[in-house]
């Protein structure tokens, strides 16, 4: 086993990154974590300009996000990132989001795909690796992670529609996880989460989704012990579909 020390970036947290005066925004929060992990990668070598030199690529595949409190508008906070090994053809990436007093705010485990850059088939993470298993020394951040997407128990309703255009594109040429994570969080409807602060985001990408593809947001009331909200909250079952077949899916918790 190889241990990666962690790579710790630290970020202001803006007004547009909070929608001036609420919370830390779904997109925000993607994107912070995303930024990080895409710098230590870099700095191990396996970044996506590099791989794509050897035309390969990483794709995000699956994750599970719990949110322990939202930080606001004037916060310095920090993203730790670390690999977690593979499970199968996954290869898993750790991450905790902190203030700068050291409280948590966030958790994460994110599972990617090395995918071949011309056929859009995933590889074996030993393509990449060989037989280092990088891992950081901290355990998973968010114990007994999972990243299944439960079906919904009543017919989901129609949320919104949504196109995907050039500024939703990432260097993969498909959109940007950030942005699929804020649709599906957007999904639930704003009056049934009134006053409510996102809690918890489990989601799954089944289809890669292109520029001028034209989407369907969907929802429908899910269990919110499922989630995670034992304590009390409301959660949905979030999809985004394209001629009727689910590109994205995810257990979304608010609290």
């Amino acid at each position: 086993m190889d241990y990666v020390d962690p790579l710790v970036m630290e970020f202001d947290v803006r007004g547009f990154d909070c929608g001036y005066g609420g919370p830390l925004q779904p997109i925000a929060l993607a994107n912070f974590l995303q930024e990080a992990a895409g710098e230590h990668a870099a700095a191990l070598g396996v970044g996506i300009p590099e791989l794509l030199g050897r035309r390969m690529t990483w794709m995000l595949s699956r994750v599970d996000i719990r949110v322990d409190e939202c930080p606001r508008e004037g916060e310095r906070i920090s993203v730790t990132t670390w690999p977690a090994g593979a499970e199968r053809l996954f290869a898993l990436r750790d991450f905790r989001m902190r203030g700068s007093d050291g409280r948590d705010l966030a958790r994460a485990v994110y599972a990617y795909l090395v995918v071949d850059a011309d056929a859009r088939k995933p590889l074996r993470p030993q393509t990449l690796f060989g037989d280092r298993d990088l891992r950081g020394r901290d355990p998973h951040p968010v114990e007994g992670h999972r990243f299944d997407v439960p079906e919904p128990a009543e017919p989901p309703a129609v949320s919104f529609a949504q196109r995907a255009w050039g500024r939703h594109i990432d260097l993969n040429g498909h959109v940007n996880n950030a942005h699929i994570l804020n649709w599906l969080a957007d999904a639930s409807p704003a009056e049934l989460r009134e006053g409510m602060e996102l809690s918890s985001i489990r989601a799954e990408f089944k289809a890669e989704v292109i520029s001028g593809d034209e989407l369907a947001a969907s929802y429908s009331i899910a269990d919110a012990v499922a989630a995670g909200l034992e304590g009390g909250g409301q959660a949905f079952v979030s999809a985004l579909s394209r001629g009727g077949a689910p590109v994205a899916r995810a257990l979304v918790g608010w609290k």
